[in-house]
């Protein structure tokens, strides 16, 4: 005599599997969002270190203000961070080993100097987290949620001491501050 499974035991094992992803599931996406929160806020502090080195060394942002070149994306070849482009005396780069131009949420990493309808530090400069999609921008749903913005906003505020660093743009982009006062 053949032994098998009868269709309520196999029942049963479905609904413990389904009861125990129900659980697992929602812990693990969680977890890739603090994956991808942390690695943007190392980016973020990679890349305002690479800025103020290259500032410290040369006098000169990465793009000037005012800039017809703003924004300009974080890419290889595009800012002063990785190679000698405008021949500054003083650059001693590359500041950066490897540019990273996308976000965690498949975005594109700006530079840009936030105009005095969006943000009231005047003459700063900003990281923004674009929600148009790497490397064309050619779609919009790369953006991250209100709430990851919010918690990288709390996490900047935790680790700096200084409030509303990070802000909503246009377009429900979201930008950080690199540097106040960059005249």
């Amino acid at each position: 005599m053949k032994k098998s499974f009868t269709l309520v035991e196999i029942v049963i094992v479905m609904a413990v599997l389904a009861i125990l992803m129900s659980v697992v599931a929602p812990s693990g996406f969680r977890s890739i969002e603090k994956a991808r929160i942390l690695r943007a806020l190392g980016d973020y502090n990679t890349y305002r270190a690479a800025i103020v080195s290259l500032y410290s060394d040369t006098g000169h942002w990465p793009v000037d203000v005012p800039s017809t070149e703003c924004p300009v994306k974080l890419e290889s070849g595009e800012t002063a961070l990785d190679h000698d482009k405008y021949r500054w005396h003083g650059w001693d780069g590359p500041y950066l080993e490897k540019m990273q131009p996308s976000t965690p949420w498949a975005g594109i990493y700006y530079l840009c100097y936030p105009d005095s309808s969006v943000v009231t530090i005047k003459n700063s400069l900003w990281l923004a987290i674009e929600n148009r999609c790497y490397p064309d921008g050619a779609s919009d749903t790369c953006g991250m949620s209100d709430r990851t913005g919010l918690r990288i906003d709390e996490l900047l505020d935790y680790n700096n001491g200084l409030k509303e660093r990070v802000f909503v743009g246009k377009d429900g982009d979201y930008c950080a501050q690199i540097a106040g006062d960059v005249e």
